[in-house]
């Protein structure tokens, strides 16, 4: 059975607003983690509305592959894109650390279903993963990449990193096309500090 808590990060990966007060150029701070990143210039705000529908359609997405309904139980931080193929999405939600004692392999539950939900809605798509750990302002975080490589020759590049805190589960989800946006989201992230 898919685990509730594990479908949200697909959700947000799969559907390729501001929750709060954070604003491109500008520093955004997520005071339980004393989490302090700059949102990349040149990003936009996704609305409440926008965001919703595209949680919907991945939700829907990953529903037909399993035939099980979604239940999101994550808390959005922020979402700001450069355009509707360039996201970054910060997340948290709640995390039963006794129900899934082993970190990576839950957090490798969540690339099995990315996976085959784009395996089988991308049939004739071409599909390269990895995963690894990263250190994030000194910080272990798990790795997931994903690329996608489309028939008309586009490739959609997703990077999801996440990490317990607690009880709560902290997940970025960077998702691009274009290679030059893709490392600035990516920069903004690997120099962003959390506080101890």
């Amino acid at each position: 059975m898919i685990k509730n808590i594990l479908l949200t990060i697909a959700v947000v990966c799969i559907t390729c607003s501001l929750y709060a007060q954070a604003e491109p150029g500008k520093e955004y701070f997520f005071k339980p983690l004393k989490w302090k990143i700059i949102i990349p210039e040149g990003t936009k705000a996704v609305s409440n509305e926008e965001w919703n529908k595209l949680e919907e359609k991945g939700a829907a997405a990953i529903e037909k592959t399993y035939g099980e309904k979604i239940e999101n139980n994550a808390t959005t931080l922020f979402v700001v894109k450069y355009d509707d193929l360039n996201y970054f999405e910060a997340n948290q939600q709640p995390y039963d650390s006794i129900s899934d004692p082993d970190y990576p392999a839950y957090f490798h539950s969540v690339n099995v279903v990315l996976y085959e939900t784009f395996k089988e809605q991308i049939p004739n798509g071409t599909i390269d993963t990895s995963s690894s750990e990263e250190l994030i302002a000194g910080l272990l975080f798990q790795k997931f990449r994903i690329s996608i490589g489309l028939p008309n020759n586009m490739v959609i590049r997703l990077f999801m990193y996440s990490r317990p805190f607690g009880d709560k589960e902290f997940t970025i989800n960077i998702m691009y096309v274009d290679e030059e946006k893709g490392i600035r989201m990516m920069s903004a992230w690997k120099k962003s500090t959390f506080g101890r």
